[in-house]
């Protein structure tokens, strides 16, 4: 009877954390100072103290959220693999997970670059020491002995990590445990938000408890960061996820007609609702339609158009329009613009001549655009965002522009609007050629950085 009575009460247990969130809350200081002796921060980087209270949840898939102050909400949901910020029924933030970590290894290694060419000419660790960095970014470069040299010293729950003669972190934890049910999703807030040593955070993880307080420091580029946690409350909620829909709330409206406009736009819509596939009928019949009028380029553009949107080339029919190039200036002028350029002075010839005939606007002109970008973005990336912009936002359904775009906005370290296009290009046509460079970014992030991932 006894172990009956103890089953019953495990499994209600059990079910009750199946149903709840475990919300964490804390107390935060922050301090900005130099890094330097005697020295200040320029431009936009501003010293100075502040306090805030912060709590998160914890659900049981590994996922987490960030409850801010001002009422905003950060998910990261671990199961779709996504990142959600909302407001009560808006939608202000959507970007796959991978953009977290493809920053993080792009700036870790790019630092480091930076930091060993200065430090060549007698400037050490402008950008950080090398567990400045590893902790910064949570990376730990793969030759790198840090996390085997960090040492620690314990009096009962209180912690203080070292590497070398240098103090890390201070750790004092609480009696209260993490559940089991939430033990991944805690490992995964440890990850994402704290600029805490890899290695550390491994051994925090370990503890299973909540920390009472928290205190460490690091370096970002002359600014020392100094950061104090004081553990609030801790208390189980119901886990509302359920009556949460993204796709019934409403993108934050936003008044400008820009290229991020559009891209913020269309990520929520080509997400949630079936986006339509590109109708080679009707294409071909207006392909056909502009060859009896002699419009043969618009007629050539338009079979440009359906391959880039479906990745199908329809080879015949674009061989029936080359030819006519021979008596045909304007398509003449088109095929020299599309050949492979020798010089960089000659790709600025060709986009010219795109511009010349962009200018003449002819029927499906907007399409000329896309291999204007193409072809200026190796020497000027955002001339090549304007030149996709003035594509897209005639016809948004141009798959392939969305994988060109994203990679612009990544080689410019702006990883989010990147993958929000690569999110899109999927969300179009997960089976374009193209999108199977983005499935393979994807599985090898996934792959060698599993920390920040569902498990």
């Amino acid at each position: 009877m006894k172990h009956s009575i103890l089953l019953f009460v495990c499994l209600l247990f059990a079910r009750s954390y199946a149903q709840d969130a475990l919300q964490i809350s804390f107390q935060q200081t922050a301090k900005i100072s130099s890094s330097f002796k005697g020295g200040e921060l320029v431009g936009d980087m501003q010293e100075g103290e502040t306090t805030s209270s912060i709590a998160y949840l914890l659900y049981s898939d590994g996922s987490f959220e960030l409850l801010e102050e001002d009422g905003a909400r950060v998910l990261y949901d671990l199961k779709e693999k996504m990142i959600y910020g909302y407001r009560e029924d808006t939608l202000f933030r959507m970007v796959p997970l991978h953009s977290i970590i493809n920053y993080r290894v792009a700036e870790f290694n790019n630092r480091q670059g930076l930091g060993n060419m200065l430090a060549k000419g007698g400037v050490e660790n402008m950008m950080g020491d090398q567990v400045a960095l590893e902790s910064t970014f949570g990376i730990e470069a793969t030759d790198s002995k840090i996390g085997e040299q960090i040492t620690q010293k314990r009096k009962k729950n209180n912690y203080t990590f070292f590497y070398e003669d240098k103090e890390l972190l201070k750790i004092s934890f609480s009696k209260e445990n993490i559940p089991a049910a939430f033990q991944d999703a805690y490992e995964h807030l440890l990850t994402y938000e704290f600029e805490v040593h890899p290695a550390i955070l491994r051994q925090i993880a370990e503890e299973k408890k909540i920390p009472a307080s928290m205190s460490f420091t690091f370096v970002d580029v002359m600014r020392k960061i100094e950061k104090e946690m004081t553990f609030k409350e801790v208390k189980l909620i119901k886990d509302e996820r359920k009556e949460l829909s993204f796709d019934n709330m409403i993108p934050q409206k936003d008044t400008n007609t820009s290229l991020v406009s559009l891209i913020n736009s269309l990520v929520f819509q080509f997400t949630f609702y079936p986006t339509p596939e590109a109708d080679s009928v009707l294409l071909f019949q207006q392909s056909d339609q502009y060859l009896e009028e002699e419009h043969n380029l618009s007629a050539l553009l338009v079979l440009f158009e359906y391959l880039l949107s479906s990745g199908i080339q329809p080879l015949e029919r674009v061989k029936n329009v080359v030819p006519l190039a021979e008596k045909d200036t304007i398509l003449n002028n088109f095929m020299y613009a599309m050949s492979q350029s020798r010089s960089e002075e000659e790709a600025q010839d060709k986009v010219e001549v795109l511009e010349e005939l962009i200018q003449l606007n002819i029927p499906h002109g907007f399409m000329l655009n896309i291999f204007a970008a193409n072809g200026i973005t190796p020497i000027s990336p955002d001339k090549g965002m304007d030149y996709f912009y003035e594509a897209l936002k005639v016809n948004p359904y141009i798959t392939g522009a969305w994988k060109d775009l994203g990679s612009i906005y990544n080689g410019s370290y702006n990883f989010e609007e990147g993958w929000k296009c690569y999110q899109i290009m999927l969300a179009l046509e997960r089976k374009h050629p193209m999108a199977e460079q983005i499935k393979e970014l994807k599985a090898n992030l996934e792959r060698d950085f599993p920390q920040y991932f569902a498990n």
